[in-house]
């Protein structure tokens, strides 16, 4: 695998990684660096997309490995999923209503939908219904920064995944729980299997697993 990964001929290649959007600032650059750190040498492609889009040009082999939200769709026997994360269902609110109880935020206060076109949309509108809770929907859009952002400037509180990179942002927003155990969107690697890069896929996801903790060895879904 060192051999390979440092291969200063390109005999195999560049590794071609696909990213969904969120985790090009959150997961990636950790990710990468750890690689780097261990094979300074490595040549990597990235691609971002949604994680829809990635799953399937990972099994399609357009790409050899990617960072994507769990596919709620089963993977063919060529591809393989490897947890790496979780982030649960937060209410995302303007630092001032620190505090305050999360469905009722949820219920009272203008809302801003994450997009039901992505997985973690998804999620968070099925909780919404499974509650029967009923939203004063103000708009919907995509991106969990932009959402932030709209959510620091006054413009209503979001459901949103845990996204660490939020918090880092310098805006004026605060967490708040939900008040049962909450629905979690899980981040992980869909890897394929017959790719010949699999020595450089076993390396981002040696590192991958490194970061987070994880033990290694993927389950097919």
């Amino acid at each position: 695998m060192q051999a390979i990964a440092q291969d200063s001929h390109g005999q195999i290649g560049e590794l071609r990684v696909g990213v969904f959007v969120s985790a090009m600032v959150s997961v990636l650059p950790s990710v990468l660096q750890r690689v780097y750190a261990a094979y300074p040498d490595v040549k990597l492609f990235v691609e971002p997309g949604s994680s829809v889009d990635l799953c399937r040009k990972v099994c399609a082999s357009e790409l050899d490995v990617a960072i994507v939200v769990e596919p709620q769709f089963a993977l063919p026997k060529t591809c393989e999923w490897q947890p790496l994360t979780e982030e649960p269902l937060v209410v995302v609110a303007h630092k001032s209503m620190a505090g305050r109880d999360a469905h009722e935020l949820l219920v009272n206060e203008p809302f801003i939908r994450y997009a039901r076109s992505v997985l973690g949309g998804q999620l968070a509108d099925r909780y919404l219904r499974d509650h029967n809770l009923h939203t004063r929907s103000r708009l919907e859009i995509d991106g969990l920064l932009a959402i932030a952002t709209l959510v620091d400037k006054g413009l209503g509180v979001s459901l949103l995944p845990d996204w660490p990179s939020m918090w880092t942002s310098g805006l004026a927003i605060t967490r708040i729980p939900l008040p049962e155990r909450p629905p979690v969107r899980r981040i992980g690697l869909v890897m394929a299997r017959h790719t010949p890069r699999f020595a450089l896929v076993q390396v981002f996801l040696h590192e991958a697993v490194g970061l987070f903790n994880r033990p290694e060895g993927g389950q097919t879904s």
